[in-house]
């Protein structure tokens, strides 16, 4: 967040630095200002505007030198001997940065395989990113490389299926560490990711089975929570994914209950409030708190708190597609209610770490 430090220093467009001094330090005021660079040159940068901000400090617009290239480590120099990294602010909005870029590769997140697993990530802003992976009880700190468009790399020889691992990512001046956005899976409460070997996750979805759909005013929509669904019934599998699939559930009157009665329903579609990983339910302590969904914490990643085991790799994940397939068999599609316009906390999620 701006304007926290003595001196904060952002590249807010190309050919625009934006600097703000705290009137503690010399009453805000500074008559130079230089760029650094990581060799130790120096640039001079020409004062363009100086206008009173908020909180206390005299906001400075600068002339930034047109030799200034994304991804590489600056400092801006004040009168006084004031130095503050340059963070790359806005111009991670504006259209030129998207031109640059832009990448429509579909090779971001983790490819595993038996003798090795390739790791990529966007992040055009960051100064370095790291690896951090523990596989088989041995940790590891893996450089990235960086590549086009701001794309990391990194193979990782070995097999490493079910590794944990995160991202460090070093940006605007600081150290964050983020959970992959691209990842599949997760340890509880999304601690750090998991590689997955995807064959492990593979099975019959009975795609065979679900009738011909070919307009959209057929549809005979049923939208219901899985934990609230499955709950009715109190079974091993309350709450979780499988109890969403048990057969042979009754009401206390002898209705059939459950998977069985959806199935009576006669509709087409069986949609799903939010599956994906939502941040206010504990995953170790579900039934301590409660949320229907709309706060994604991740949006590629099944919520942990409706597998059996949201510790193991693969139980949310395989247990999610049972559910598919078992309703697909049945003959009725599912519909997942996704919120990509929401998100618990913009300050602490993923995307957030990797690039502010």
């Amino acid at each position: 967040m701006r304007k926290y430090d003595m001196m904060e220093a952002y590249l807010d467009d190309y050919g625009r630095i934006t600097a703000y001094v705290h009137e503690q330090f010399y009453q805000g005021k500074s008559d130079h200002f230089y760029l650094k660079d990581s060799t130790g040159t120096v640039i001079a940068c020409s004062i363009m505007s100086v206008s009173r901000s908020d909180n206390s400090y005299t906001k400075y617009s600068l002339d930034a030198p047109k030799t200034i290239q994304i991804g590489k480590e600056y400092f801006v120099v004040a009168d006084y001997a004031l130095m503050c990294p340059l963070k790359f602010g806005y111009i991670v909005r504006t259209e030129r940065f998207d031109k640059e870029f832009y990448y429509d590769g579909d090779d971001l997140g983790i490819h595993y395989e038996p003798k090795q697993t390739s790791f990529v990530l966007w992040a055009p802003i960051a100064i370095e990113v790291l690896v951090d992976m523990t596989s088989q009880g041995n940790r590891m700190i893996i450089p990235m490389k960086r590549t086009e468009k701001g794309v990391f790399r990194a193979v990782v020889p070995g097999n490493h299926d079910g590794a944990r691992y995160v991202y460090r990512v070093n940006v605007n001046g600081r150290w964050n560490q983020a959970i992959d956005p691209y990842g599949q899976s997760a340890c509880a409460n999304k601690l750090a990711g998991f590689v997955i070997n995807p064959q492990k996750t593979e099975m019959n979805m009975h795609d065979d089975c679900l009738p011909p759909f070919t307009s959209y005013t057929d549809a005979i929509l049923y939208e219901t929570h899985v934990r609230d669904f499955s709950k009715q019934c109190q079974t091993p599998y309350a709450g979780l994914f499988l109890g969403m699939i048990q057969k042979g559930l009754k009401t206390p009157n002898g209705n059939p209950a459950g998977f069985d009665y959806v199935k009576q329903l006669g509709i087409t579609h069986l949609q799903l409030q939010p599956v994906a990983d939502f941040t206010t339910v504990d995953e170790n302590n579900p039934n301590g708190y409660y949320n229907w969904g709309y706060d994604p914490g991740h949006y590629n990643i099944p919520e942990g708190s409706y597998s059996t085991d949201p510790d193991d790799p693969y139980a949310r994940i395989t247990e999610f597609k049972q559910l598919v397939s078992a309703y697909h068999e049945a003959g009725i599609r599912i519909v997942m209610d996704v919120v990509y316009n929401h998100m618990h906390s913009l300050r602490n999620n993923d995307f957030e770490q990797i690039v502010p």
